[in-house]
């Protein structure tokens, strides 16, 4: 590919809704992948050549155009990211295809035949796309709805990512915002190991609770949570901890030296609400829901 390109992004929303002209479309969980049909070449979000990773990856189309879509790997017909992960190098690349398979998934097109397309509207773009792609078992077009409501339940049920919000008005925009994602929350218990100090008017109870992963021999770090309580939750909290402790929970303190939450034992049990975790394994957007109460 002679140019970097930019893909378009998404903004983060936490509700589905249906409005005119939106159409929605599943959130792969795999590698963003810019493709040029013409010389093969596969770019990544980040404008890296991933060509010799995906052989499988060579999408035909009537006419040479460069591609926007996602490069996934299925494990019960749901895309997932610690699988394509593993074709993150080219090495051992004949075990790695064998074991961890990937698609494409085909939702944009930037440009067709040499012509920059990205200032028509999207519904222009989706039936270029629809006319020029010639599916096959690696490489397939994205299909899509007018309800995202309906959308949102089924990657739900399914316990799929999300979905993605596209206005059919809109040109394709390197680099910006404009479209939407909707990402299911999860809900976990994790361990309160700790808190941080309050201010404000949580300045005589606790600011965050320090969190660990139960589901290790020895607890893990994964963040804390500070937002969803109210003033009987933090009571209630703040009864529960009551056994401090100079001793860090963790076997690597997460903190520095001048910023020491007080330590506790024997501390409750927590549910939360969360989007995923983060690629160092912190919850990403948690929210206190509630205290685990004993069966």
């Amino acid at each position: 590919m002679s140019r970097i390109i930019k893909p378009m992004l998404c903004d983060l929303r936490d509700t589905s809704w249906n409005q005119r002209d939106w159409i929605w479309e599943t959130k792969y969980d795999g590698v963003r992948a810019i493709v040029n049909t013409g010389t093969g070449n596969i770019q990544s979000r980040s404008g890296k050549d991933k060509t010799a990773n995906f052989p499988e990856i060579r999408p035909e189309t009537l006419k040479p155009a460069i591609l926007d879509g996602e490069i996934v790997s299925y494990a019960n017909g749901i895309s997932d990211f610690n699988s394509i992960q593993h074709r993150a190098t080219s090495s051992d690349l004949e075990f790695r295809q064998a074991k961890y398979p990937a698609e494409y998934e085909v939702f944009d097109i930037i440009e067709l035949d040499g012509q920059d397309v990205t200032r028509l509207p999207l519904i222009q773009r989706k039936e270029l796309l629809e006319a020029i792609l010639v599916p096959s078992n690696t490489v397939h077009l994205a299909g899509h709805t007018d309800d995202g409501v309906a959308a949102f339940a089924l990657a739900v049920a399914r316990s799929m990512e999300g979905i993605v919000g596209k206005n059919l008005n809109h040109p394709y925009m390197q680099n910006a915002r404009g479209w939407v994602k909707v990402k299911r929350s999860q809900i976990g218990q994790f361990k309160v190991v700790g808190y941080t100090a309050g201010t404000g008017w949580r300045s005589t109870t606790f600011g965050a609770l320090v969190l660990a992963d139960m589901g290790h021999d020895d607890y893990v770090f994964i963040g804390e949570v500070g937002t969803g309580f109210n003033d009987k939750a933090i009571q209630h909290l703040m009864s529960l901890m009551t056994h401090s402790t100079p001793e860090c929970q963790f076997s690597v303190n997460p903190y520095s030296s001048g910023n020491q939450p007080t330590w506790i034992e024997n501390g409750p049990i927590v549910k939360v609400k969360y989007l995923e975790f983060t690629n160092d394994n912190k919850l990403r957007f948690p929210v206190f829901t509630g205290i685990k109460t004993e069966a």
